[in-house]
């Protein structure tokens, strides 16, 4: 992972996470290989959430 912030943040991109304890990865979700399987994940729309509000926080600090 830190070798992919790195080559990032190098080029100029800032990696932005929903933060740890269940987004640190960003917006994750498990499909079960369909459709309605991500439509059902509480916890991939929750880490959606999580992220888009660290990004949001983000884009009002510049």
């Amino acid at each position: 992972i830190q070798q992919i912030h790195t080559f990032y943040i190098a080029n100029g991109v800032i990696p932005v996470s929903g933060g740890s304890f269940g987004a640190n990865l960003g917006a994750c979700f498990w499909s079960k290989d369909t459709l309605e399987g991500v439509k059902k994940d509480v916890e991939g729309f929750r880490s959606l959430q999580k992220t888009l509000k660290m990004f949001i926080r983000f884009l009002e600090k510049e």
